[in-house]
């Protein structure tokens, strides 16, 4: 009977050991609207990119929250290309736009963030239509087809604000 008590208290003791940590288990409120700083990692192009394509960020600064770190700094995220046009031929500008990602936390959640980037390149057009139109009067040839407009370009580096989206509670 001394054996079975002893068994007995034993794997009390053990199942009180392995639910501990989930008794005092400590959470935090993430809310919609936290700013985190971003940068994208590498220069993209609107010549190189597709509605859809994932453009890698990297967390710029440390964001905690009730003193618990939530974001780390160099932490990792995706932007997402929502429009992409490339340049081409008779001056026409390229155009991209960006528009929302999510950014992973230190524990391993990914949370949506707002971020809206629109950007248009260089338009020759005008340029092209000209040389176009001299061209065929003159030689008949137009000029202004092998003028091409100017990509949008993000160079790497570059820095942003992304905004949370939703209210989210993240277990530490």
């Amino acid at each position: 009977m001394y054996r079975l008590k002893a068994l007995l208290g034993v794997a009390l003791i053990a199942i009180y050991w392995a639910l501990m940590p989930s008794l005092y288990a400590e959470s935090v409120m993430l809310n919609s609207g936290v700013s985190v700083p971003i940068t994208i990692n590498n220069t993209v192009s609107s010549d190189n990119l597709k509605e859809g394509d994932m453009i890698a960020v990297s967390i710029n600064k440390e964001i905690q929250l009730d003193g618990h770190p939530i974001f780390k700094k160099g932490g990792n995220g995706v932007l997402f290309v929502s429009y992409s046009r490339k340049s081409g031929g008779h001056g026409k500008a390229g155009k991209l736009d960006i528009s929302g990602g999510k950014l992973t936390d230190l524990y391993g959640n990914d949370h949506s963030v707002n971020l809206s980037i629109s950007s248009k390149g260089y338009s020759r057009r005008g340029g092209a239509i000209l040389a176009s139109v001299l061209g065929v009067l003159v030689i008949l040839i137009p000029f202004g087809l092998w003028i091409d407009g100017k990509p949008v370009t993000l160079q790497g580096g570059g820095q942003y604000d992304a905004l949370t989206t939703s209210a989210t509670e993240i277990e530490l």
